[in-house]
């Protein structure tokens, strides 16, 4: 690995459902990628939904749900602003 990595944490707001990878590609039209099970368990999820800049992609479910909290509907999250620092 490079020397040049630096470390980071996820602040983004996603959207996101259950699926397996199988039915994910089936979703979204792609063929078998990888050596993924077909049916192994995750997410498909969703950033910038609705905007320009809106994709897709899928994550295994232990590493979704490392990263992830759901937010509960009707509940009002401030974004984070680009750049800010954490303390």
């Amino acid at each position: 690995m490079s020397n040049r990595l630096k470390f980071y944490q996820c602040i983004k707001q996603v959207h996101a459902e259950p699926m397996t990878f199988g039915h994910f590609l089936t979703l979204r039209s792609i063929s078998k990628a990888g050596n993924m099970d077909p049916l192994a368990n995750g997410y498909h999820v969703i950033y910038g939904k609705d905007t320009a800049d809106e994709y897709h992609s899928w994550s295994p479910k232990a590493v979704f749900e490392e990263g992830y909290l759901e937010i509960p509907a009707g509940t009002v999250m401030p974004k984070a602003r680009p750049g800010a620092k954490v303390s």
